[in-house]
């Protein structure tokens, strides 16, 4: 799975394999992701260009302090493109997200004295104060009925504990902005 980078110029990216031009726009875009490229070659019309195939990890800050919510979220996204830290002190989450850029932080509804809906905000707040992106966030919900409360605290998904592998994975790609990892038996596949 690749992640696809915002697009810019006349350069194109082929969705099925990931792979993007490798101009000089493209060289400064990526300088900035910690992306890992690898060399490739792919026949276009009549010549042959180089190409870049753009594989990305994602990193995950998980801000829990229970150890049945860690080991759930960490056997969930247990994946090469996934790079999880945990956190337990919530009043750190916000610089830690903000500053050591992690794609993504989920945060577990009861965690240490804040809360996740007040890390949530807290994130929020501090992307905007420093003028650096914004980092989703995914909360852990105890019910479904808190899923208005995760909407209020600016969440870019939830899930409801207990939570499966499935459910963790896409809210953390919807967060993302990209498509879910799915084995076979998720999908619904026989084989």
């Amino acid at each position: 799975r690749a992640r696809q980078l915002p697009r810019r110029g006349a350069s194109q990216c082929a969705p099925a394999c990931g792979s993007v031009d490798r101009d000089a726009d493209e060289e400064k875009l990526l300088g900035g992701v910690g992306a890992t490229l690898r060399g490739a070659s792919v026949r276009e019309g009549q010549g042959e260009r180089s190409t870049a195939i753009l594989a990305v990890m994602s990193r995950i800050l998980l801000v829990a302090d229970v150890p049945w919510v860690r080991n759930e979220v960490h056997a969930s996204v247990t994946a090469p493109d996934f790079e999880v830290d945990d956190l337990d002190d919530p009043k750190e989450a916000a610089v830690r997200a903000v500053d050591d850029g992690y794609d993504v932080a989920v945060v577990d509804l009861q965690v240490g004295s804040m809360g996740g809906m007040a890390v949530a905000r807290d994130i929020r707040d501090r992307a905007g104060m420093t003028g650096n992106d914004p980092v989703p966030v995914v909360i852990l919900l105890d019910r479904a009925a808190d899923a208005f409360l995760a909407r209020r605290a600016g969440a870019a998904a939830w899930v409801t504990k207990p939570f499966d592998a499935y459910e963790i994975r896409t809210a953390i790609s919807q967060a993302l902005g990209i498509a879910p990892v799915t084995t076979a038996s998720e999908a619904g596949s026989d084989e």
